[in-house]
C-alpha cells in the first residue's frame, strides 16, 4: 500500500578494495549509489575515486553509437542475466572509437547513395504529379502552358542518337518518351525538371536536337509519359532496397564483434558510474547509497564478503539523513508491484512520484480505471476485439516495454468491457445476452419494463455520482493517512483535503441525498445544516490565527482582513471544488450513453439500407456498415472512454492526496532490474 522502506548505506572500506566492491555492488544491484557532498561526516574524502565525468560521457557516446548501428539491422542488445565481471575485459576508448569510425564511413557510403536516391524519387514523383494534372493527352496548348516544376519538350534527333542521350542524361531525373521516326529523325517528348533546363539544352544542342511544334493532340501519349515514370521510381525503389539490404548486411556480418564491444562498454559505464560516486582518503574509500531497507543484511554480507571484513558499515534511516542536511538526503521511491499491474504502475508514474513513505495508488487505480472504462464502454463483443488487439501487441518482438504495457492495459481494458458487457446484456451492439444487472441499450432506446430496478438514465446518473463519492472519499482518506505519517497536523485539519474539508463534504453529500429524496423541494433542518456545514466553516476560520500564532505574527488590521478573505476564498473553492469533483463523473454515465447511441445509429441505418429489400447486395452492405460502425466505435469510443477514465483518476482523484515530489528509485547493477 506504501512506498517501499529505504535505508541509508554508509560505507568505509580499503582502496585496494574497490574493485572488489564495485563489482559486488554491480552483481547484486539493488542500491542506488549517491555522491557524498562535503559535510562533516564526509570530511577528509574529498578526492573521486572513479574516472572523470568525460570518461563517463565517453563509454555512454560509444555504448549508443553500437546500438544505433545495431538498430538499423533490428538487432537489441542485451546483458546476459548471468556474467562473471571479473572475466570481461575493460575496453581502449581510443581504440573502440576508431573501429566505430571506421565502420560508420562504411555505412556513410551506402547513406549518401540512398540520399541521392530519395532526391531522384521525388524529383520523379513530382514529374509524375505535375502529368497527372493535365487532361489525358499533350497537346500544343498543354505545351504553352507549361507546368510548375516541369519542363516539357517535342522534337527530334537523327536516328540512332537516342540511346547515347539517355545515358548522357542518366544522372538527371528525366523521362525520353519515342512517339515515332520520320525520315531518319526520331521523335521525342522529354520531360525534366525546370531547374536542370541549362544542362539539358546544352546536351541536346550537341545531339543535334530540333524543336517540334504539334499540330494535333497527342492521345494515348500521356500514358506512355507515366508508364515511363512509374518504371523510373521502380528501378530507383530497387535500387534503394538493395542498398538497405547491403547496409544491414555489414551490421550482421560484424554482429557478434558489436556485441562483445557493447556488453563490455555498458560494463565499464556501470563500473565508472558506481566508482564516480566513492570519496577517497589516503587509503581508504567512503561508499553511500539508498536500498530497500529489506536488503540490508544482504548488502552488509556481500561487502563483508568482498572485502573479507575489511570494511566499516553504518546505516541510516530517512529521518536520521535529513539532519545532515544533505543535497540528496531525500530517500527514493520505490514501488514494488506485481508485474502484471505494471501498466497502471505507468499511469501513476507518468502523473508523478509518490512522495517518499506515502500512499503508492497503485493497487486502487486498477479499481477505479476499469470500473470507469467498464461503465463507458461496455460490450463482450467489442472489448474482446480490444483484448485481442491488446495480445498481439503483447507478443510484438518489435515494441519497447512502455509500448508493452500499454498493449497489456488493452487486455485490461478488454477484459473489464466483456465484464460490463455481460452485465448489460451488449454484444457488438446487439442486446443478444440477458444482462445480469440492468439493460444499458434499452433505458437508452426507451424499452426498458418500468418495473426494472434501474429504469432511467437519471439512474444511471446516480450510480456514476455515487461511484465518483466513493472515489473521492477514498482520495480525502488517503490524504489523511498520508499527513498523519507525515506528521503535518496543520494540514491535517485545516486544508481543503483536510479533515474539517472532509467533514463538510460529507455534510454536502448529506444535504444533497435528502434533497433528491424529498423530491428536491426540502432541505434538512437548520440544525442538522448548522452541525454539518456551518460548524466546519466556523472552525476553518481558525486556520489563520493558528498561522499567526505559530509564526509570531503580530495583530493588525491588515493582518486580519487578510485572514478573513483567505477564509472566505477557501469555503467557496471547497464547496464550489468538491461540486464539481462529483458531478464530474457524470461524464462516465455520458460517454456510457453515446456509445449505446451510437450502435443505435448504425442500427438504424443499417435497417434503411436493408428496408424491405430481401436481396442479397442489400444485406451485405448493412453488414457491412454495421462492422465499419463497430470499428470506428472499438477506435473514437475506445479511446475517449481510456482517456476520460484516466482524467478522472487524475484530475478527480490523485489530486486529493497524490503529491508527485518524489524521485524514482534507480540502482545500477549488471542485471535488468524490474522496479520502475
Amino acid at each position: 500500500m506504501f512506498t517501499e522502506s529505504m535505508i541509508r548505506l554508509f560505507a568505509i572500506v580499503l582502496e585496494r578494495d574497490g574493485e572488489k566492491v564495485t563489482e559486488a555492488l554491480l552483481d547484486i544491484g539493488v542500491m542506488q549509489s549517491i555522491s557524498i557532498n562535503a559535510f562533516d561526516n564526509a570530511a577528509g574524502y574529498r578526492d573521486n575515486f572513479g574516472p572523470s565525468a568525460e570518461t563517463i560521457m565517453r563509454l555512454s557516446d560509444l555504448r549508443k553509437r553500437i546500438e544505433s548501428f545495431l538498430g538499423s539491422a533490428a538487432i537489441v542488445p542485451h546483458i546476459p542475466q548471468s556474467i562473471d565481471a571479473a572475466r570481461v575485459s575493460r575496453r581502449n576508448i581510443d581504440e573502440e572509437s576508431r573501429r566505430l569510425d571506421a565502420l560508420a564511413a562504411e555505412l556513410q557510403q551506402f547513406r549518401d547513395r540512398q540520399r541521392l536516391l530519395q532526391n531522384d524519387i521525388l524529383k520523379y514523383e513530382e514529374i509524375k504529379r505535375q502529368i497527372d494534372l493535365y487532361g489525358s493527352s499533350f497537346s500544343s496548348e498543354t505545351l504553352r502552358a507549361g507546368f510548375s516544376y516541369v519542363s516539357l519538350r517535342l522534337g527530334s534527333l537523327p536516328s540512332g542518337r537516342t540511346t547515347a542521350l539517355q545515358e548522357r542524361l542518366r544522372e538527371t531525373p528525366s523521362v525520353i518518351v519515342p512517339v515515332g521516326e520520320k525520315e531518319d529523325r526520331e521523335h521525342l517528348i522529354i520531360i525534366a525538371m525546370k531547374r536542370d533546363r541549362e544542362r539539358i539544352d546544352a546536351l541536346l544542342s550537341d545531339s543535334g536536337w530540333t524543336p517540334v511544334e504539334l499540330s494535333a493532340d497527342m492521345h494515348g501519349v500521356k500514358n506512355e509519359v507515366t508508364g515511363a515514370v512509374d518504371e523510373k521510381l521502380q528501378a530507383l525503389h530497387k535500387e534503394q532496397r538493395r542498398l538497405q539490404e547491403e547496409s544491414k548486411a555489414v551490421i550482421t556480418e560484424k554482429r557478434d564483434a558489436l556485441l562483445e564491444s557493447w556488453v563490455r562498454l555498458r560494463i565499464d559505464e556501470l563500473y565508472v558510474k558506481v566508482q564516480s560516486t566513492f570519496r577517497r582518503s589516503s587509503h581508504t574509500l567512503l561508499i553511500s547509497g539508498w536500498l530497500p531497507a529489506a536488503r540490508r543484511h544482504n548488502v552488509a554480507e556481500t561487502l563483508r564478503r568482498a572485502t573479507e571484513g575489511r570494511c566499516y558499515i553504518e546505516w541510516l534511516s530517512p529521518d536520521e539523513v535529513s539532519d545532515l542536511h544533505e543535497e540528496r538526503a531525500t530517500a527514493p521511491v520505490m514501488l514494488r508491484n506485481p508485474r502484471i499491474l505494471a501498466p497502471f504502475q505507468m499511469l501513476v508514474t507518468n502523473f508523478g512520484i509518490p512522495e517518499y513513505g506515502t500512499i503508492d495508488p497503485t493497487p486502487f487505480i486498477v479499481i477505479t480505471y476499469l470500473i470507469m472504462f467498464g461503465l463507458m464502454f461496455a460490450d463482450i463483443g467489442q472489448g474482446a476485439v480490444i483484448t485481442l488487439l491488446g495480445i498481439l501487441g503483447m507478443a510484438s518482438l518489435k515494441l519497447k516495454r512502455s509500448q508493452r504495457a500499454l498493449a497489456a492495459l488493452l487486455v485490461w481494458c478488454g477484459g473489464s468491457s466483456m465484464l460490463f458487457g455481460m452485465l448489460f446484456g451488449s454484444f457488438f451492439g446487439f442486446s443478444a445476452v440477458k444482462p445480469l444487472w440492468f439493460d444499458f441499450h434499452g433505458i437508452v432506446t426507451g424499452q426498458t419494463h418500468p418495473s426494472a430496478g434501474i429504469a432511467s438514465i437519471y439512474d444511471i446518473l446516480g450510480i456514476t455520482v455515487k461511484f465518483g463519492i466513493v472515489v473521492i472519499s477514498c482520495g480525502l482518506l488517503f490524504n489523511w493517512i498520508n499527513l498523519i505519517r507525515k506528521h503535518r497536523w496543520m494540514e491535517l485539519v485545516f486544508e481543503k483535503g483536510g479533515l474539517l474539508g472532509g467533514w463538510i463534504y460529507g455534510g454536502g453529500i448529506y444535504c444533497g441525498w435528502y434533497m433528491v429524496t424529498h423530491d428536491y423541494r426540502a432541505l434538512p433542518g437548520v440544525a442538522v445544516i448548522s452541525v454539518l456545514l456551518g460548524v466546519p466553516a466556523l472552525l476553518l476560520s481558525l486556520k489563520g490565527p493558528f498561522h499567526s500564532a505559530i509564526h509570531r505574527t503580530s495583530f493588525s488590521v491588515t493582518l486580519l482582513l487578510k485572514v478573513v478573505m483567505e477564509w472566505v476564498v477557501e469555503l467557496l473553492e471547497i464547496f464550489s471544488g468538491y461540486l464539481a469533483n462529483t458531478l464530474s463523473f457524470m461524464r462516465v454515465a455520458g460517454l456510457g450513453i453515446a456509445h449505446v447511441s451510437l450502435m443505435v445509429a448504425f442500427f438504424t441505418m443499417a435497417a434503411m439500407v436493408r428496408g424491405n429489400d430481401p436481396g442479397i447486395a442489400a444485406s451485405i452492405t448493412a453488414t457491412l456498415l454495421l462492422i465499419a460502425g463497430n470499428i470506428m466505435v472499438i477506435a473514437l469510443e475506445g479511446l475517449s472512454a481510456g482517456i476520460q477514465a484516466l482524467r478522472l483518476n487524475y484530475y478527480e482523484f490523485f489530486t486529493k492526496f497524490f503529491h508527485g515530489t518524489g524521485k524514482l528509485f534507480n540502482p545500477v547493477g549488471l542485471r535488468e532490474q524490474h522496479n520502475l
